[in-house]
């Protein structure tokens, strides 16, 4: 299921993954989830056009967010909960920033020339990054709503962001196939990256900066680890049969789960070391749209296009 060019596939560890909880979410697909840092709130984003604030531990709902003119493609969640950021497409084409405690929008990002595919704050919380179909990423000042810059280069739309963790370089993924590092202050490139083969819809960085993970779709449907500071990459996984909608690194550092679209068997659960499979859950009938690791990385999250938000609780043994 799983090819590495540099070691043999062996797992170092064994994951249980029970599902927990299901909650009847939303009235269409949803397509982005988000943890506050202190694992209270599970933020979701759907094509019913609504964001929906949930207390994670109760699946309470807390309030429900309205005001996009189209689906919403990609949702985030501020480091200290005051903001959410969604991103949206079709008839509306904007980004907008809600005030999370005051449950009401604050401000309407214009500026994108067509569908919003991406949206991530910086770690500071003070700044957003967008990237749209348009081909660019654009930043905005999260306190006034204001364009800082726009970023030009990629050949193509731009479906995942990530900033680093000290918040100077961003990194995007497109469907031009390549990776771009950027430095914030210069605008400039400073490395492409290019060998994912396929187009790019889903990346993560992990929490150290050293990996990155990139989903692809086209005739390959892979995932790819990338060692950030060689460029290089250190694990391809196959095993997808559609194209990768989405990937996360867990907190710990220890795993990536990844969810595509078809049927059946389209949550993977990986080692992040050596790149070994270790779950595939087939229990999921719809395409599987987002994929999110609590912080403590006891619990996986994802959704698609059931139209629920699925809880798993993961239990991890190490081998001798």
């Amino acid at each position: 299921m799983t090819h590495c060019k540099t070691v043999p596939i062996e797992t170092t560890m064994t994951v249980t993954a029970n599902e927990i909880k299901t909650i009847v979410a939303h009235d269409d697909s949803v397509m982005s989830l988000d943890f506050s840092h202190d694992g209270k709130w599970l933020v979701s984003g759907s094509l019913d056009k609504t964001i929906k604030v949930w207390q994670f531990k109760s699946g309470r709902l807390m309030y429900t967010l309205s005001g996009h003119k189209n689906w919403i493609n990609r949702i985030a969640l501020s480091p200290d909960k005051q903001w959410i950021v969604s991103g949206s497409g079709g008839v509306d084409d904007t980004a907008r920033i809600w005030d999370a405690p005051q449950r009401k929008l604050k401000f309407k990002l214009k500026g994108h020339q067509t569908s919003v595919s991406a949206v991530v704050f910086s770690p500071s919380g003070q700044q957003i990054a967008t990237g749209s179909w348009d081909k660019t990423i654009k930043i905005w000042d999260t306190e006034t709503g204001q364009l800082i810059h726009t970023l030009t280069g990629h050949e193509d739309s731009v479906w995942a962001l990530a900033y680093t963790s000290d918040g100077t370089k961003i990194i995007s993924g497109s469907w031009d196939e390549t990776i771009k590092i950027w430095d914030i202050n210069t605008q400039r490139v400073l490395k492409t990256l290019k060998g994912q083969n396929g187009s790019i819809m889903a990346m993560a960085l992990s929490s150290d900066d050293k990996r990155l993970v990139v989903g692809s779709g086209g005739t390959k449907n892979n995932i790819k680890i990338w060692q950030l500071d060689t460029g290089t990459i250190q694990h391809t996984l196959t095993g997808h049969q559609h194209t990768v909608m989405t990937v996360a690194f867990s907190p710990d550092g220890q795993l990536i789960a990844s969810g595509s679209g078809g049927q059946g068997h389209n949550l993977k659960i990986w080692d992040v070391q050596t790149g070994a499979l270790l779950q595939s859950p087939s229990v999921h009938s719809t395409a599987v749209m987002a994929v999110a690791f609590s912080p403590n990385s006891r619990y996986l999250t994802l959704s698609g296009d059931d139209k629920m938000i699925h809880i798993y609780q993961l239990s991890i043994t190490h081998k001798q």
